[in-house]
Protein backbone atom coordinates (compact mmCIF):
# COMPACT_ATOMS: atom_id res chain seq x y z
CA UNK A 1 0.00 0.00 0.00
CA UNK A 2 2.83 2.39 0.85
CA UNK A 3 4.57 1.65 -2.45
CA UNK A 4 1.41 2.53 -4.37
CA UNK A 5 0.83 5.69 -2.33
CA UNK A 6 4.44 6.84 -2.76
CA UNK A 7 4.14 6.39 -6.54
CA UNK A 8 0.81 8.24 -6.65
CA UNK A 9 2.05 11.22 -4.66
CA UNK A 10 5.38 11.31 -6.47
CA UNK A 11 3.56 11.60 -9.79
CA UNK A 12 1.38 14.34 -8.29
CA UNK A 13 4.45 16.27 -7.18
CA UNK A 14 6.03 15.89 -10.63
CA UNK A 15 3.01 17.38 -12.41
CA UNK A 16 3.41 20.90 -13.68
CA UNK A 17 1.55 23.36 -11.56
CA UNK A 18 -1.18 25.33 -13.24
CA UNK A 19 -2.14 28.94 -12.84
CA UNK A 20 -1.84 29.86 -9.16
CA UNK A 21 -5.35 29.93 -7.78
CA UNK A 22 -5.18 29.11 -4.06
CA UNK A 23 -8.95 28.91 -3.55
CA UNK A 24 -9.07 25.85 -5.81
CA UNK A 25 -6.70 23.93 -3.50
CA UNK A 26 -5.66 21.19 -5.97
CA UNK A 27 -3.45 19.43 -3.45
CA UNK A 28 -5.75 19.67 -0.44
CA UNK A 29 -6.95 16.07 -0.63
CA UNK A 30 -3.43 14.70 -1.17
CA UNK A 31 -2.07 16.70 1.76
CA UNK A 32 -4.88 15.49 4.00
CA UNK A 33 -4.29 11.86 2.95
CA UNK A 34 -0.55 12.14 3.59
CA UNK A 35 -1.23 13.60 7.02
CA UNK A 36 -3.72 10.85 7.80
CA UNK A 37 -1.30 8.10 6.72
CA UNK A 38 1.45 9.52 8.88
CA UNK A 39 -0.90 9.77 11.85
CA UNK A 40 -2.16 6.20 11.37
CA UNK A 41 1.41 4.88 11.27
CA UNK A 42 2.39 6.82 14.37
CA UNK A 43 -0.61 5.56 16.33
CA UNK A 44 -0.08 1.98 15.15
CA UNK A 45 3.62 2.05 16.06
CA UNK A 46 2.77 3.50 19.47
CA UNK A 47 0.16 0.80 20.15
CA UNK A 48 2.52 -1.99 19.11
CA UNK A 49 5.27 -0.52 21.25
CA UNK A 50 2.98 -0.22 24.26
CA UNK A 51 1.69 -3.77 23.86
CA UNK A 52 5.23 -5.10 23.75
CA UNK A 53 6.16 -3.19 26.92
CA UNK A 54 3.57 -5.23 28.79
CA UNK A 55 5.53 -8.39 28.07
CA UNK A 56 7.38 -8.74 31.33
CA UNK A 57 8.17 -12.42 31.13
CA UNK A 58 11.74 -13.06 30.01
CA UNK A 59 10.74 -16.19 28.08
CA UNK A 60 7.99 -14.35 26.15
CA UNK A 61 10.37 -11.50 25.48
CA UNK A 62 12.95 -13.86 24.01
CA UNK A 63 10.24 -15.65 22.03
CA UNK A 64 9.07 -12.33 20.59
CA UNK A 65 12.63 -11.31 19.69
CA UNK A 66 13.28 -14.63 17.96
CA UNK A 67 9.97 -14.45 16.08
CA UNK A 68 10.66 -10.86 15.01
CA UNK A 69 14.06 -11.87 13.67
CA UNK A 70 12.55 -14.87 11.90
CA UNK A 71 10.04 -12.76 9.94
CA UNK A 72 12.59 -9.94 9.42
CA UNK A 73 10.54 -7.45 11.42
CA UNK A 74 13.40 -4.95 11.94
CA UNK A 75 13.98 -4.85 8.17
CA UNK A 76 10.27 -4.28 7.51
CA UNK A 77 10.25 -1.48 10.08
CA UNK A 78 13.26 0.13 8.40
CA UNK A 79 11.62 -0.09 4.97
CA UNK A 80 8.36 1.37 6.26
CA UNK A 81 10.20 4.21 8.05
CA UNK A 82 12.04 4.98 4.81
CA UNK A 83 8.80 5.08 2.79
CA UNK A 84 7.17 7.30 5.39
CA UNK A 85 10.16 9.62 5.24
CA UNK A 86 9.65 9.83 1.46
CA UNK A 87 5.97 10.58 2.05
CA UNK A 88 6.92 13.33 4.50
CA UNK A 89 9.15 14.87 1.84
CA UNK A 90 6.33 14.66 -0.71
CA UNK A 91 4.00 16.31 1.81
CA UNK A 92 6.52 19.13 2.26
CA UNK A 93 6.79 19.60 -1.52
CA UNK A 94 3.01 19.77 -1.97
CA UNK A 95 2.66 22.14 0.95
CA UNK A 96 5.40 24.37 -0.48
CA UNK A 97 3.65 24.38 -3.84
CA UNK A 98 0.38 25.48 -2.22
CA UNK A 99 2.11 28.21 -0.22
CA UNK A 100 3.91 29.45 -3.33
CA UNK A 101 0.63 29.61 -5.26
CA UNK A 102 -0.99 31.51 -2.42
CA UNK A 103 1.92 33.95 -2.24
CA UNK A 104 1.82 34.54 -5.99
CA UNK A 105 -1.93 35.13 -5.93
CA UNK A 106 -1.51 37.58 -3.06
CA UNK A 107 1.25 39.43 -4.90
CA UNK A 108 -0.88 39.66 -8.05
CA UNK A 109 -3.80 41.00 -6.02
CA UNK A 110 -1.62 43.66 -4.41
CA UNK A 111 -0.22 44.70 -7.80
CA UNK A 112 -3.73 44.89 -9.25
CA UNK A 113 -4.88 47.07 -6.33
CA UNK A 114 -1.90 49.40 -6.76
CA UNK A 115 -2.62 49.72 -10.49
CA UNK A 116 -6.29 50.47 -9.79
CA UNK A 117 -5.33 53.08 -7.18
CA UNK A 118 -2.87 54.75 -9.56
CA UNK A 119 -5.45 54.79 -12.37
CA UNK A 120 -8.09 56.26 -10.06
CA UNK A 121 -5.65 58.95 -8.93
CA UNK A 122 -4.77 59.82 -12.54
CA UNK A 123 -8.37 60.04 -13.77
CA UNK A 124 -9.65 62.08 -10.80
CA UNK A 125 -7.71 65.14 -11.95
Amino acid sequence: MLDRRVDDYASLVQQRSQWPFPMRAPYKRAIEELTELRLEYTLLAERVGNSLKLVGDLYLSRLHTAGARRVHLPEWERIIRHKLKIMDELYDRLNDRVRTAQSQALELTIIALIVVEVLLALFKK
